[in-house]
Formats: C-alpha cells, sequence, structure tokens
C-alpha cells in the first residue's frame, strides 16, 4: 500500500505491473476515509491483511502512538529517504518502479515489523531500527 503522501498514480501503475504475479497495490485513499488518522488505518491495513506499506512520513518512527501502532500491526514499513521529497510525481513513479522488486522482496521474506530505508537509486535498503 502506498501512502496518502504518495501519488495515487503511482499505485494505479505498480498494480498494473504487479498484479499478474500475484502482487495488489493500493493507495491509501481507495481504501479509507480521507483524513483518517495513521494509527488508525495502521490498525485496519493489518486487519485487512496488508503486510507493507511505503511512506515518505517518517512520524512514524518518532510519534509514539504512531510507532506502537506499527510495532503492533506487524506491517513492514518503507521510509523513502529525503531525496524522494523532492522528486516529480512521474519521477516518483520511475524510481518506485525500479525499487519495487526489493520492496516485495524484503516484505515477503523479513520478519514482520521491520521498517527499510527507500534510496532513490541502488538496492541498499537500510533496515530501521526501532
Amino acid at each position: 500500500m502506498l501512502d496518502n503522501n504518495l501519488p495515487p498514480a503511482a499505485a494505479q501503475a505498480l498494480d498494473a505491473i504487479y498484479e499478474q504475479d500475484g502482487h495488489r497495490i493500493f493507495h491509501l485513499r481507495s481504501l479509507f476515509l480521507d483524513g483518517i488518522e495513521d494509527v488508525e488505518w495502521i490498525r485496519q491495513a493489518r486487519e485487512q491483511g496488508f503486510q507493507a506499506v511505503v511512506t515518505k512520513d517518517n512520524a512514524i518512527k518518532r510519534v509514539r502512538q504512531e510507532r506502537e501502532a506499527w510495532l503492533k500491526s506487524g506491517l513492514t514499513v518503507f521510509f523513502l529517504q529525503r531525496g524522494w521529497q523532492s522528486l516529480s510525481r512521474i519521477e516518483i513513479c520511475k524510481c518506485l518502479v525500479s525499487q519495487w522488486d526489493e520492496v516485495i522482496r524484503l516484505a515477503e521474506h523479513r520478519r514482520r515489523g521491520c521498517g527499510y530505508r527507500v534510496p532513490i537509486k541502488g538496492s541498499k535498503f537500510e533496515r530501521v531500527d526501532l
């Protein structure tokens, strides 16, 4: 799932590419009411069976209630590093497509509840410790 701080078109593009491989990608806005609190969508996402979320929102690891919700949910969270902030919508889509195989690999084969920093280029995803 892609968080609200990423373009919905990116989720649609990734879904179109990866659906045939059994991976579905949704945008947060397509699943939850606008304005839903982070703690609530994190809880509901896990209840609905989601494995991972990609976000530019680093508050999830700093704000106590959000961090607790994340840990309790078991979701794997991929935090886009600072450089992603300056990218255009199209550049974000390109970079996400280039990194998505690693996102899938880590989401499927690592312990639940992990966090990773996602670089714009390269394949070295850094583990986020809480």
